[in-house]
Formats: structure tokens, C-alpha cells, sequence
């Protein structure tokens, strides 16, 4: 975001009101009242000479924003208070429309966010592999990645490298060296900063999302390559996550993808934010709880399975009690039963 004056502008106020009301993204369309999404439904401003107001400063808050940037590529972030914001631009039906992302500035401690600590011990594990959160929209998956990478800054010295478009969370380097680069600015392409990185002392790379087969080729890469790897990925469970990925794939290239996978896949993390019945704010209840599948895949100490070009074949499923029980412990803290959520798995390969 460039330094242009936006302060006598309707803007500052919509981000100021979104921030008391809990909003996750605002969404601004020319000629609309300015519509805010809350966990599962919108919530107009309930004035209609917004519209115009915020239609006159438009013209000001979309150069501010994305000014030579290219109109496929609109992103931008910047931190307003207590937020670090990230917005995008696009158009729909000819209309400019900008939606804003409220991201907390401060990254929340990982033990805050709900996860058991059998879990968390794997979470932070330091050896290589490839570590995937995966999830449906405003599932928490970049604050869940963020909170790990800032665990790991606070409790090891290790130098910590993302790949943002546009960065989300703004890490403070702790024990660790922590660098952030944007991609398209800081660095070309993904391929690009991996490449760099292997050569500047890097032993952690996070990539902010894998939507297109670059960004994936790139992850397995470093992964492949002896290096700790977080990465988010949009599907709603475990299962599809795999598909998600190998789909991105020709079907010709398929089978080798799927080797390259499973020699670094460590963990795949999906979850959902649920809302909470018992939410009361004055008590101090988050509106949402956190719920999520863990599999975890580790080795065999005689090496990986044989044939096979899916991942499904690759071996034996065994159940971990330790972290089977998370299930049981969310519903206990709930006083509901999301049974049908969990189906922890851990497999191994062989």
C-alpha cells in the first residue's frame, strides 16, 4: 500500500468497524453498501448513503492500494492497528470490488489455538518433510501455520524463510533468523526463492498458499531436498487434500508426484472453525472452536513401500491412541459430539 491520505476517507472506519464487530473480511462493491462477513453470514452497515460515500473514495482507496500492480495480480497488505490487512482486487459484472481480510497482527500462541500437546510436539518438530494445513475459507489455516513458524522462531535457532503473496503474518525474528519475501517483488517465482534459498542458509521455508502446480513443484522440492516445509492448501479433509495435490499434476506425471510425496509428507493438518453454542465474549468464549484431522505419516525404518500410484496403496493404516482421544477431549470441551469431524489417522508407508 502506497502512502496516500486516507484518513478524511470513509475507509479507516469501515476497518475500525469491522474490528469491533469480529469480521473476518469486509467486502466493498462500487455502488453497494459495504458488506462484512462474520463466521457464517454478511452484515450490512445498515446506512445506504455509505454507498455513495464509499463509492466517491474509491477511485483514491483502489490506487492507493494496487497502483502498478497487474490486473490479473491484484493483492496488496499493510497493518492497521491491531490488524495486519490483506486485500484483494477484481472486478465482477464490470464493477471494481475490493475485499479485505482482518488478520490479527499479533500471532497467537500455538497452545492457544486448541491443539493437544502430543500434537504440537509434531507440529514443531524440526526434521525435514513437508507439513500441510488444509481447509475450506476462513478456516484458520494461515494462523495456524503462523503460530507454528512463530513457536519455532521463539524455541530454536534456526533461519525461517516464507513465500507470501501478499505476507499475512509479520514475523519478528526471536532465537530465529526470520525473512519474509513477497513473490513477485522480493523474488520472481517460487522456484526462484527455493532455488535462493538452498544457497542463504535457509533450514525452513513456509509457503503462504499452493494453488498451482509451481508453487506445489516448489514445496516438494525443498521438502525432497532436506528441508522443513509448512505450506496451506484449500480442502476440507485429509483425504482430499492428497487429491487435491496429485490432481494438479498431468495424469502422465502422476505416479512420480505421488513418490515424491510420500517420501516427505510428514503431517497433514485439516480443520474447521465451528461455531461455539456457549460463545459469550463478556466470559471471555470465542465465538468459534477449532476442529481438525491430524494424519501423520511417518517411516519405516526399512524405507518406503513398493508400486502403487496413489498414496492409499502405499501401506497400512494404524491407529495412534494419543492422538485418536483428540475427538473425544474437543467433544468433552464442546458439550457437543463432532465425532463425524475426526477420523485421526496415522499412516505408515510399506
Amino acid at each position: 500500500m502506497n502512502k496516500t491520505d486516507l484518513s478524511d476517507t470513509l475507509f479507516p472506519r469501515l476497518l475500525e468497524e469491522g474490528g469491533k464487530i469480529g469480521a473476518t473480511d469486509l467486502h466493498l462493491v462500487e455502488g453497494w453498501e459495504p458488506v462484512y462477513r462474520l463466521v457464517r453470514t454478511f452484515r450490512e452497515m445498515g446506512n445506504r448513503n455509505l454507498a455513495k460515500e464509499a463509492t466517491e473514495g474509491f477511485d483514491l482507496l483502489y490506487q492507493s492500494l494496487f497502483e502498478g500492480l497487474s490486473k490479473v495480480n491484484m493483492k496488496s497488505g499493510f497493518t492497521y492497528g491491531v490488524y495486519r490487512i490483506r486485500a484483494i482486487g477484481y472486478r465482477s459484472n464490470g464493477k471494481r470490488v475490493i475485499t479485505f481480510r482482518f488478520i490479527p497482527a499479533i500471532v497467537p500462541r500455538l497452545k492457544d489455538l486448541g491443539y493437544e500437546p502430543a500434537l504440537m510436539d509434531y507440529l514443531c518438530d524440526t526434521s525435514p518433510g513437508l507439513v500441510l494445513y488444509s481447509g475450506g475459507p476462513c478456516a484458520g489455516k494461515s494462523t495456524s501455520q503462523a503460530s507454528t513458524l512463530d513457536y519455532l522462531n521463539q524455541s530454536n535457532a534456526l533461519h525461517i524463510r516464507t513465500f507470501e503473496d501478499p505476507i499475512e503474518y509479520a514475523l519478528a525474528s526471536n532465537r530465529s533468523l526470520v525473512t519474509q519475501q513477497v513473490v513477485g517483488t522480493d523474488i520472481e517465482d517460487y522456484h526462484t526463492g527455493v532455488a535462493l534459498a538452498l544457497m542463504q542458509d535457509v533450514n525452513v521455508m513456509a509457503f503462504g498458499e499452493i494453488n498451482h502446480i509451481e508453487t506445489l513443484r516448489a514445496a516438494l522440492k525443498a521438502a525432497n531436498l532436506n528441508m522443513l516445509v509448512f505450506a496451506t492448501v484449500h480442502a476440507e479433509d485429509v483425504a482430499s487434500t492428497v487429491s487435491r495435490l496429485l490432481n494438479e499434476y498431468p495424469e502422465a506425471d502422476r505416479r512420480d508426484a505421488t513418490r515424491q510425496l510420500a517420501r516427505c509428507l510428514k503431517l497433514i493438518l485439516a480443520q474447521k472453525l465451528i461455531p461455539n453454542p456457549t460463545a459469550n465474549q463478556r466470559l471471555g468464549l470465542a465465538p468459534v472452536t477449532l476442529a481438525y484431522q491430524a494424519a501423520v505419516f511417518r517411516k519405516r525404518k526399512d524405507g518406503y513401500g513398493r508400486g502403487g500410484n496413489d498414496l492409499s496403496r502405499w501401506g497400512s493404516l494404524i491407529m495412534e491412541n494419543r492422538i485418536h482421544e483428540l475427538s473425544d477431549r474437543f467433544a468433552k470441551r464442546t458439550g457437543q459430539d463432532y465425532e463425524t469431524l475426526f477420523q485421526v489417522d496415522s499412516f505408515i508407508y510399506g
